[in-house]
């Protein structure tokens, strides 16, 4: 009988010292009748030094604990008890199972530290991403595969002006997209369902976005796919674009206005030369072509014998001959008689054979167009481009050669002019912050002209105006 009692307590040894939770008996006293090998390694002592001692004299600061009272509520009932408790001294988190019976209780305590730290890591963990998603600057939305809200950031509540409780579990087509944009979101995001594709992934974007009050307003956003542990979720980050759109817009009507303005200037200044080149060539040209014949006059009546006195006169004569021509020069940069008399084609053609006379430069110009006549503001703009592209050759280009050309082409006229000279920095033409490519572009836009300037290093530069005729 002993050796079969002996055999039943060495079996039960063997199971309990296999499990790996730690496993104690107590008496009804509270004392220690056994503790397997886990309990003394989760104690940090023997665990044979701990039979027939009393377990709240072993470790008093369990006194009082959730551990306590439930071995208590398990003795005085009678049943099955188990709680989680966490045991300071020991830095020990356990889960304990008491099965009692009148003589005392059997307990299996399962040590769930690493699990709890594991548990704490990821509240931490929840509670910074939760800090971080409501520091955030743009709203943060992330719906599931079923299109329903699951993140609703505070930033989200401020643009939107509905509260997370509000609209967690809702649809996005219910809540942030207007009426007219929600069948394209609705077969944009069935198709994202079945291919994994959308025209909005993973790029920034403006569209627009409604408010609780019920209001449209431009927004911002990107949208990236994320998974968490249990699902896919879509993620949009938005931001409130509305103030500067307000800003792009009032800058955009700044600078129509400085535009116009400069426009307005433009025009004045091409009247004012027109209206002095006029004065020029009527009032001055006239008082000099009238000085000069008097002084012809006096040439003739002065006798042959009183040669000083006639040389000295030939001498203001061919004066008057210079400043006549110099005053005809004037009055034809200032605004060349030719645009208004015959044409934008032959004031072209003109100005190349005048450049060519002055800078050496040779020159051809080409067109088949004769006598084409534009509204004065295109004509004007169109010759002063030319002439700006010309004293840029002269100034910055060391061409040998210009050719240029004018044609009519699907209801434009075009004006192309081409040097063979070293060509233009491709950063100075990129920026066009030089003033003369500068105030040739403005000229273009002024009168809905295209303009382009094409050049590369050591193979000159081309500048193409198209302008609707």
């Amino acid at each position: 009988m002993a050796k079969t009692v002996r055999a039943g307590e060495d079996k039960f040894r063997n199971l309990v010292e296999r499990i790996t939770d730690g496993f104690i008996a107590l008496d009804k006293n509270w004392n220690y009748v056994y503790a397997n090998q886990r309990i003394g390694e989760l104690v940090h002592r023997p665990a044979e030094s701990l039979i027939g001692k009393n377990v709240w004299e072993e470790f008093p600061d369990a006194v009082g604990s959730a551990t306590y009272e439930a071995f208590h509520q398990a003795m005085r009932e009678q049943r099955y008890v188990s709680n989680i408790d966490y045991y300071a001294p020991l830095n020990l988190w356990q889960e304990n199972h008491i099965y009692p019976s009148p003589e005392g209780l059997s307990v299996f305590i399962r040590d769930i530290t690493e699990q709890k730290r594991a548990e704490q890591a990821i509240r931490e963990s929840e509670e910074t991403r939760r800090q971080i998603m409501n520091s955030a600057l743009d709203a943060i939305i992330c719906v599931n595969r079923d299109n329903q809200i699951i993140v609703w950031n505070r930033q989200a509540e401020k643009i939107f002006g509905w509260k997370a409780e509000e609209v967690l579990g809702k649809l996005l087509t219910e809540t942030i997209i207007p009426p007219r944009f929600r069948e394209q979101h609705i077969r944009g995001f069935a198709r994202y369902l079945e291919t994994g594709e959308g025209p909005l992934m993973n790029k920034l974007v403006e569209v627009t976005g409604l408010n609780r009050d019920g209001q449209e307003f431009p927004v911002e956003l990107s949208i990236v796919s994320l998974r968490d542990r249990k699902q896919e979720l879509l993620c949009a980050f938005i931001r409130d674009i509305t103030e500067r759109k307000q800003a792009q817009e009032q800058l955009s009507k700044s600078y129509e206005q400085l535009r116009e303005l400069a426009n307005h200037l433009q025009t004045v200044r091409e009247k004012e030369r027109a209206s002095i080149a006029r004065e020029i060539h009527d009032e001055l040209g006239q008082q000099l072509t009238g000085l000069k014949l008097d002084v012809s006059w006096l040439h003739k009546k002065v006798p042959e014998e009183q040669r000083e006195i006639k040389d000295k006169i030939s001498d203001v004569l061919a004066l008057l001959d210079d400043t006549i021509r110099t005053v005809r020069k004037i009055a034809s940069e200032l605004r060349p008689s030719i645009l208004d008399d015959i044409g934008i084609v032959e004031a072209l053609e003109w100005q190349s054979k005048e450049f060519e006379r002055r800078s050496g430069i040779r020159t051809v110009f080409r067109s088949a167009l004769e006598g084409l006549r534009l509204p004065d503001d295109k004509a004007i703009a169109i010759f002063r481009i030319f002439q700006e592209s010309l004293t840029n050759v002269a100034r910055h280009a060391s061409a040998t050669a210009v050719h240029s050309s004018c044609q009519e082409r699907n209801g434009k006229l075009v004006l192309t002019i081409s040097d063979n000279g070293q060509g233009l920095d491709p950063k100075k033409i990129e920026n066009g912050k030089t003033l003369g490519l500068l105030g040739m572009r403005e000229r273009a836009q002024m009168i809905g002209a295209e303009f382009e300037i094409r050049s590369e290093s050591g193979k000159g530069t081309t500048v193409c105006v198209s302008v609707p005729i």
